[in-house]
């Protein structure tokens, strides 16, 4: 919480006679004088107590596997000593399947976190080289299990990774979930990933229809005269629900048996042809 944003400010004085105008200031600047010093106690007390309610909340409410992976955070010494801040970051990791992990995306995240961990500008050294060198043990795990010429692969989904987000979101969704049914469609080649990406926003820019999202195509009409308006609010396919978008489901990972409309899943799958770029499918 940043209490500056929410400091006091002094009110100039309404009144314009002279006497009432100085009498009316000098309260101004009493109540202003009462607020600030209360607003600068509740940030000192924050401030002195946030690490104590970090720590509760790590202690009551996480297992030690996922206090590994916090403490294994590049910001765990900074943007993690809020405690809404740890909370949302837990909620992520919670709602993040195991069945969905990738190990080249694994492997990706893993070292931009140890390449980004920084000691906290109070954090004593040997917490720090612990922590150090437990992100670097996760590293380790992960280069045992690759093979050799993963390289090209590594760079490929870090290309995913870096791109657009904002724009790349449902592709990326759209992989994990496929992957999760032990289907494996990311790319491993660079070039296989521009490729995705382009004929993904080439998808996403289609004028007039959002397949990955639900909408119908537009009505052309015929003849003369206005064009009926037919076209459906965009709705999850998952759920169904108009209030959010398949992304962002809490079902997301249900399976496709049970989705609200897989049709509008099957039509974007066969508009983007994954397959035709860089699909491998197990036998």
């Amino acid at each position: 919480m940043d209490y500056n944003a929410i400091a006091p400010t002094l009110n100039a004085p309404t009144q314009t006679e002279a006497v009432a105008r100085e009498t009316e200031m000098a309260q101004n600047k009493i109540l202003y004088s009462a607020k600030l010093d209360e607003n600068m106690q509740r940030s000192a007390y924050f401030k002195r107590n946030k690490r104590t309610v970090k720590s509760n909340i790590m202690l009551k409410f996480v297992t030690k596997a996922m206090d590994i992976k916090l403490q294994g955070e590049a910001d765990f010494t900074t943007t993690l000593e809020n405690p809404i801040e740890l909370l949302k970051r837990i909620e992520r990791f919670m709602k993040k399947s195991a069945d969905a992990e990738y190990d080249f995306l694994d492997f990706w995240e893993a070292n931009q976190k140890i390449f980004a961990m920084k000691q906290g500008t109070t954090e004593n050294l040997m917490h720090f080289k612990e922590r150090f060198l437990r992100q670097a043990e996760v590293l380790q795990d992960l280069y045992d299990k690759f093979k050799d010429d993963i390289f090209e692969a590594v760079l490929a989904t870090g290309f995913l990774c870096i791109c657009d987000q904002t724009r790349t979101a449902p592709l990326m969704l759209d992989l994990q979930v496929t992957y999760c049914r032990e289907v494996d469609y990311y790319p491993k080649t660079v070039s296989k990933a521009q490729d995705m990406l382009k004929i993904h926003m080439d998808v996403i820019k289609n004028p007039g229809v959002n397949l990955y999202q639900g909408k119908d195509q537009p009505n052309k009409g015929k003849g003369k005269g206005k064009p009926k308006d037919d076209k459906k609010e965009a709705a999850c396919y998952v759920c169904g629900r108009e209030d959010h978008m398949s992304p962002k489901c809490p079902d997301r990972l249900l399976p496709e048996i049970q989705w609200k409309n897989p049709k509008h899943y099957v039509d974007y799958r066969k508009k983007l042809n994954l397959n035709q770029i860089g699909a491998t499918v197990p036998t």
